[in-house]
């Protein structure tokens, strides 16, 4: 069973200190007592010191040991389980030597250095392969390196064949210890980093596994754009190689679709913003699909920007809604025809009545004809343009204006009406001309009647507001006591035109009779009657 140690470092963050300056003290033993030699090795793998061999940086320390204390070779050690190896070496023959036979493997277990003047002399030495043999080692100081865990891994070493009746001076000892301190915060150091590179291998690893696993094409390109990387499901579904040049995207969008999604495209990378467009996409049996197109920049800078962007398809999406659509128009067409049935059924019936009844069926005709104006504007058949506010005011009062004595001016800013509004607004407008047709400024000769609509600024505590407005001029003016004018009242034109505003678009209205006229104020939430 794997140590706790092991089982940190090979399924868990490492409890390795992120701070390369946060070293071992110098002068503490290693900690045996609680790393065992499984757990050693274990922190010794962790610092990938293969990547190691020949560093520059080790070698200018060893050689400048070497210097300070008078010594032909030095090396940096480090003692596996079996073999010391030498990361660098200066004057030594070989990197590898039996670690039974190791001064570092000794001098990495103490806690100040190992220093041993004469290895013939010395019992504990005197038969190492290093002493008796060709290298005739007779000298040798090792100052420990010890992990930040406290594990030892190895020592800062030099050699001399010749012994030595002194050891090395105070100066020598303390720059030697100095050395190795620098030699533990480059381990330490080239630790970090390739934890943080295999962290980073791991994690693009698994966002590749991802982005290969979901159902959406995803890419990313470098600035220009040139593109760098697809997941798998580009191939799976064009069948073709990832492009690499903006170019090369041409064998796969639809020939109709590619001239205006390239110049969007190609704005947004002038740009450095956001890019959206539909169009449809080759797929690898040669048949075409409507495609999502999104891609995002790192930054707002063109030259440097890079890109990541994905394909969706809504190839269902596009045909569901072409045929919600075309089952609109059909709806709006049946009702279109139902409005027209009802208003000659109402006008036959109107003939064998009496004047009065004549007068009303004409008003409920005119209204209808109103409502079918209004149905027509808000879902009109093989029309695409955008319903606007300007726009169903003009259907809703065109008929007054073809009166030769009366003029109607509208001034409304082209703001997109919401549809569920177009049916309140036009009852609205129908009722307040047809008043003015019969008691107002559309009943004379020379009336007036000015309609405006104007967004009003959003005050503190209140909701941005469009301010309708109705104004008659005539002479004589319209008596205020008129009851047919009275609002509100009772009368069924009053009742509609206080649903219209109040209940269905949460709107209010002033009325005030003026000299030579009669002006009505409607203020309605922008968000009831504005299509964002």
């Amino acid at each position: 069973m794997l140590s706790t140690l092991q089982q940190l470092f090979e399924f868990g963050p490492l409890f390795v200190s992120n701070n390369a300056s946060e070293l071992w003290p110098i002068g503490a033993s290693p900690d045996l007592s609680a790393i065992s030699e499984e757990d050693r090795l274990v922190v010794l793998a962790s610092f990938d010191l293969e990547s190691l061999d020949g560093d520059q940086e080790l070698g200018r320390i060893a050689r400048f040991a070497a210097k300070i204390c008078n010594c032909p070779s030095a090396a940096i050690s480090i003692v596996g389980r079996e073999h010391q190896r030498l990361l660098v070496r200066q004057g030594v023959e070989g990197g590898k030597i039996a670690r039974q036979g190791s001064f570092c493997a000794e001098a990495m277990l103490a806690s100040e250095p190992l220093e041993v003047l004469n290895a013939v002399a010395d019992p504990r030495f005197r038969q190492f392969e290093k002493v008796v043999g060709p290298d005739q080692v007779r000298y040798y100081v090792g100052a420990p390196l010890i992990s930040s865990e406290g594990a030892p891994i190895g020592a800062l070493c030099l050699f001399d064949d010749t012994p030595r009746e002194e050891g090395l001076d105070a100066v020598q000892m303390e720059g030697l210890l100095v050395l190795a301190e620098a030699v533990k915060r480059r381990l330490e150091a080239h630790r970090i980093s390739h934890r943080a590179t295999a962290e980073l291998e791991d994690n693009a690893r698994q966002m590749r596994f991802m982005l290969d696993s979901v159902p959406d094409i995803a890419w990313e390109a470098d600035a220009g754009p040139v593109f760098r990387h697809f997941n798998a499901r580009w191939e799976e579904i064009t069948g073709l190689p990832a492009p690499e040049q903006v170019d090369d995207w041409q064998k796969v969008i639809h020939p109709d679709d590619w001239a205006a999604s390239l110049e969007k495209f190609e704005n947004a990378v002038r740009t450095a913003t956001d890019f959206e467009d539909q169009w449809r996409m080759r797929q690898s049996g040669g048949t075409y699909r409507w495609v999502l197109s999104r891609a995002v920049p790192t930054t707002q800078d063109p030259a440097t920007a890079r890109w990541f962007g994905t394909l969706t398809d809504i190839d269902d999406h596009v045909h569901h809604a072409e045929q919600r659509e075309l089952l609109s128009q059909e709806l709006s067409h049946r009702i279109k025809n139902i409005f027209a049935v009802v208003s000659g059924l109402v006008a036959i019936r109107a003939r064998e009545k009496s004047d009065d009844i004549k007068d009303f069926t004409s008003e409920i005709s005119d209204l209808i004809a109103s409502l079918s104006a209004a149905n027509e504007y808000v879902h009109p058949i093989g029309r695409n343009e955008g319903d606007t506010v300007a726009g169903l005011s003009q259907a809703i009062l065109t008929p007054y204006m073809d009166q030769p004595s009366a003029r109607i001016e509208i001034e409304a800013p082209d703001l997109p009406l919401a549809a569920k509004s177009a049916t309140p607004l036009a009852l609205i407008l129908h009722e307040l001309a047809t008043n003015a047709a019969k008691y107002g400024a559309l009943s004379g000769h020379d009336g007036i009647v000015k309609l405006t609509f104007e967004e009003t600024a959003s005050k503190a505590g209140q909701r941005p507001q469009i301010l309708m407005r109705w104004q008659e001029q005539c002479s004589p003016a319209p008596r205020e006591d008129t009851q047919a004018r009275e609002l509100p009242s009772d009368g069924f034109g009053s009742t509609l035109l206080r649903m219209s505003v109040t209940s269905q678009l949460r709107g209010t209205f002033e009325r005030n009779f003026t000299n030579d006229g009669l002006d009505i104020s409607i203020s309605i939430p922008r968000e009831k009657l504005i299509s964002e």
